[in-house]
């Protein structure tokens, strides 16, 4: 495996894990991960889950989450947004749903933005990018990126259903959970 395809795979385990923790560690001290778009279902099937079993569950070769905003909804929170520098801080809380939100939203279009300067056809199939979305990635600057991720809208869901977390096991194999992962993958795009 090349050393790019291996980085490409680690950040993708990194985003899985950065995206599905945060909102499990909310679920267990709140209850519930509404603030986030997560379904009872799914958070139900994330309740069960424990803080290995979750390392295991993001530990697979292709995203769990998507960016679930439109390309025109992205241009818009870019250019209603209040600034780069005024959304939530991770000083703020930990555990605030906005921080969160902050950080994911910038996780995630932060890698999508990247990956689609490096391959624009393996980052369309992986990150399972709808056509409005890449016009507006490959047009849009870091400080966009960071005015959406403030804005306060989740521009990030699960791509996989309940299905994924209630039948993936420690036991499967890292192929297996891909499979896995890909067979209950929602709609593309959003």
């Amino acid at each position: 495996m090349s050393k790019a395809k291996i980085s490409r795979l680690r950040q993708v385990v990194e985003e899985n894990l950065g995206i599905a923790q945060p909102r499990w560690e909310y679920l267990k001290s709140n209850g519930n991960c509404l603030p986030f778009g997560v379904d009872f279902e799914t958070s139900a099937v994330l309740d069960r889950l424990s803080a290995s079993d979750l390392r295991d569950v993001c530990d697979v070769g292709v995203p769990l989450a998507c960016l679930s905003a439109s390309g025109e909804n992205l241009e818009s929170l870019a250019a209603n947004s209040v600034g780069v520098g005024a959304g939530p801080k991770l000083a703020d809380s930990a555990i605030d749903p906005l921080v969160i939100v902050a950080e994911e939203n910038l996780r995630v279009l932060t890698n999508r933005w990247a990956a689609l300067k490096e391959d624009e056809v393996s980052a369309r199939i992986l990150y399972r990018l709808a056509e409005d979305q890449i016009q507006w990635l490959r047009h849009s600057t870091m400080d966009d990126l960071k005015r959406v991720s403030v804005a306060g809208h989740p521009c990030v869901r699960f791509a996989v259903s309940p299905k994924y977390f209630f039948h993936c096991r420690p036991h499967l194999a890292h192929a297996q959970r891909t499979a896995l992962a890909l067979t209950t993958s929602t709609r593309r795009g959003r």
